[in-house]
């Protein structure tokens, strides 16, 4: 067992025990190391002055008790205060000392054990001069035009390990904007949500319905890009705002840098005292329970401040395994929106638009043809066009269908034309609409599907002549007549709705050009 899973298995018996103290420990104590019976501890007195008295008064004898019930082994608490640096090595077998003025509570810790009663706790600690001081407001910020600098998220601020912290956030990129961003069905929400979450700093408020927001969906879909443009929108609109952008790996690592250094306190002011937290990737917290401690701590404190958080992963709250049920709680507590993949309407808009940008001319042959074959990863969308636009630079060469499938050989195989059946067409119909394939295959009958299923059921009539009886088992339907239908009312709407008719064209080009 390490020391961090060692420390997450005595905080479960303190929430157990002594649910009273088991937030104030997780948000001034973290262990250091663990070694010949020693058991080192950080103890953080920024937020809580009080806590190294009262620890020392009240709990170590009882978290020695709990730590060596844990491990079969006699446990020694060294104690670290990250103000003084002091190491406190206090012996299992010595007596508890009788409570000092220094320490919140009154009464003498011999009758702590006996007795099993405590005191209120948090009425204790939220007194005089414990008091903590609030944050100030967003709105303060943007009102009081002296405190305008230019410290901002592209500035080094603070001082040593807070401008260590600066110096490993991520880079801002100045062309990932709201504006380059290009969205439609499979991405609104999430970035109607970012962009409503961005202004939100201009008038100086926080939207409880939308905080924190969680975007999740598979990489590559521009989740990041998003985040990018937060930050943009927020240094062009409100630069005095203090905005924090770092990865969940980067997180992790300071935190574990900052136990071990003791610095702690310097790790939660860079981390707490910020109008906007943004975190990319937060299901790499999966299964690091010590670490989890200090993320819910934070967000706490975060979110009680009424600071902005928007976090990234690549599934929901729900669906990240070994997450505490109380962060998967507040992950959730606020707007989650999800970001598909692109359709293939998509997928040709994205291309049109960087071709637009660049000045490049690209054949409607060639969108249809990449379009078609690149639809579940926007990354690799734009990889495809850059690899195809650099070599028509380089070569002065123009862009046609021949050499765009030579080149993009590698990500698109041709070596073999693919054979045109019932599984193909089905494929490239769902790709075009942006369904599962499992979906249109299935018994169900949402609407989303019926139009798709009904089109795949049609070319495989028109392109392949397959039997009325083929297609039915293909799709899984009970009556051949369904499919008639499906036939029936496709060529009906050819012939009516232009946008069917759109479809069929586009659709018809992706299987001619396979």
């Amino acid at each position: 067992m390490d020391i961090f899973s060692l420390w997450s298995k005595a905080l479960e018996v303190i929430k157990v025990q002594d649910p009273q103290y088991y937030e104030p420990i997780t948000k001034g104590i973290f262990p250091k190391t663990w070694e010949q019976g020693i058991f080192t501890i950080i103890l953080t007195t920024s937020d809580q002055p009080w806590i190294l008295g009262w620890f020392k008064a009240v709990y170590q004898k009882k978290l020695e008790s709990i730590i060596t019930s844990l491990i079969g082994q006699p446990t020694t608490i060294q104690v670290i205060s990250d103000d003084k640096k002091e190491e406190c090595i206090e012996k299992s077998d010595s007596p508890i000392k009788e409570n000092t003025t220094s320490a919140p509570f009154p009464e003498k810790t011999t009758d702590f054990v006996s007795q099993e009663k405590v005191p209120d706790f948090m009425k204790t600690v939220t007194s005089g001069e414990y008091n903590h001081v609030p944050l100030p407001s967003i709105h303060d910020k943007i009102k009081n035009k002296s405190t305008l600098s230019s410290d901002n998220l592209f500035d080094n601020q603070t001082k040593a390990t807070e401008s260590e912290i600066l110096s490993e956030q991520v880079t801002i990129d100045p062309q990932f904007t709201f504006d380059t961003f290009i969205h439609g069905p499979s991405n609104e929400l999430a970035f109607r949500a970012a962009r409503s979450v961005a202004e939100a700093a201009v008038l100086g408020k926080t939207d409880r319905r939308t905080n924190p927001l969680f975007i999740y969906g598979p990489s590559g879909l521009g989740k990041t890009h998003l985040l990018h443009a937060i930050c943009n929108y927020i240094h062009e609109q409100a630069p005095a705002l203090n905005v924090l952008f770092v990865t969940s790996e980067t997180f992790l690592n300071h935190l574990i840098r900052s136990i071990e250094t003791s610095s702690m306190e310097q790790f939660r002011r860079r981390y707490r005292h910020v109008d906007y937290f943004l975190m990319d990737d937060v299901q790499l917290f999966s299964g690091k329970n010590s670490s989890q401690v200090e993320v819910f701590n934070t967000f706490n404190v975060l979110f009680d401040n009424k600071k902005h958080i928007i976090l990234t992963s690549d599934r929901t709250p729900q669906d990240i395994e070994k997450l505490e049920d109380r962060i998967k709680t507040r992950f959730s507590s606020g707007l989650i929106a999800p970001i598909e993949p692109p359709d293939y309407e998509m997928c040709s808009v994205i291309l049109l638009k960087k071709a637009e940008n660049d000045n490049i001319l690209l054949p409607e042959e060639v969108v249809n043809y990449i379009a078609g074959h690149i639809h579940t990863n926007v990354r690799e969308l734009n990889g495809a066009y850059n690899k195809l636009v650099s070599n028509a630079i380089l070569t002065k060469q123009e862009i046609t269908l021949e050499n765009t499938k030579e080149l993009l050989r590698d990500i698109i195989p041709f070596d073999k034309k693919k054979e045109l059946n019932m599984d193909f067409i089905t494929d490239v119909v769902c790709q075009y609409y942006g369904i599962s394939k499992s979906s249109v295959l299935s018994k169900s009958r949402p609407k989303k599907i019926v139009t798709p299923r009904q089109m795949a059921m049609y070319f495989c009539r028109q392109e392949l002549n397959e039997s009325y009886p083929n297609i039915r088992d293909f799709f899984k339907r009970k009556d051949h007549t369904t499919v008639m239908y499906a036939c029936e009312r496709v060529d009906e709407d050819l012939k009516t709705k232009p946008a069917i008719k759109e479809d069929y064209d586009k659709i018809k080009k992706i299987l001619e050009s396979r």
